[in-house]
């Protein structure tokens, strides 16, 4: 199946939206209105859908966003938090391939999201690789996702919005960009809730309560200048391996780390 944007209109419902989305190649997933997170739970992944039946049950009655499931449909989207920073190999592909583009903020014409076609015989992930370069923004690929329209956008008070501005066929990724990001590799799998309480339960000693000071201003000094999510990685594996020596707790090292 060859991946497209349909055209979807503002006023469109979600669920004749999901189902539209479907149709033209992409697997749907509900989010969690407020915080834009996946509701289907653990291995989430695994679990969206390109089934109308499906997405009916997951979307009818219910105030879900829609998301598009980026990499097992087959795409990589460079999600642009700040165009002004945006490396220059990738301005010349957006004017170049002229992908498909939703708009995430109504006062900043560049911002929002890029979609590309997943290279020939590659399986791109969510690392920046050698764009990682500023803080432009995010890659979204194995394992990535998408809030769409006519989802509504947490800050539209401010002008935040989800809105294609163009559409149509998705184009391939070009090589260049494609030699500047590294292949997925996959996990070892994500815990379970119960094995992430009983770290926490385990780990929950505070002798050396200021070490967690450190590690929350490096991960927001990082995060200003490069991903946020690989800094939270880094951060977060940093933060565990102190709480499981005692320093802190760990729900609360989590805790903090997340609210940043």
């Amino acid at each position: 199946m060859s991946l497209y944007v349909p055209q979807i209109e503002n006023d469109a419902d979600v669920i004749s939206a999901a189902i539209a989305y479907a149709k033209a190649g992409w697997y749907v997933l509900p989010l969690q209105a407020a915080t834009k997170r996946p509701a289907l739970g653990k291995g989430w992944p695994s679990h969206t859908s390109r089934d109308p039946k499906q997405i009916v049950e997951w979307f009818a009655g219910t105030n879900h966003a829609l998301g598009l499931h980026v990499g097992r449909s087959g795409a990589i989207v460079f999600d642009v938090d700040d165009p002004d920073v945006l490396p220059e190999v990738l301005s010349a592909a957006f004017i170049d391939a002229a992908p498909p583009f939703q708009s995430s903020r109504a006062d900043v014409p560049r911002k929002g999201h890029y979609v590309f076609a997943q290279p020939a015989g590659r399986y791109l992930g969510n690392s920046r690789g050698e764009l990682n370069t500023s803080a432009w923004g995010e890659v979204r690929g194995a394992n990535g996702y998408i809030a769409v329209a006519p989802s509504a956008h947490a800050k539209a008070e401010t002008g935040g919005r989800y809105e294609w501005l163009s559409g149509g066929p998705v184009p391939p990724l070009p090589r260049n960009l494609s030699r500047m990001l590294p292949e997925f590799t996959g996990s070892n799998g994500a815990a379970s809730t119960d094995s992430i309480q009983v770290f926490f339960d385990t780990f929950a000693s505070s002798t050396r309560e200021s070490n967690l000071v450190a590690i929350t201003n490096g991960f927001a000094k990082a995060a200003a200048i490069g991903s946020r999510h690989e800094a939270l990685v880094d951060h977060l594996a940093w933060a565990m391996r102190e709480a499981a020596m005692g320093f802190f707790p760990a729900a609360k090292a989590a805790g903090e780390l997340w609210s940043l």
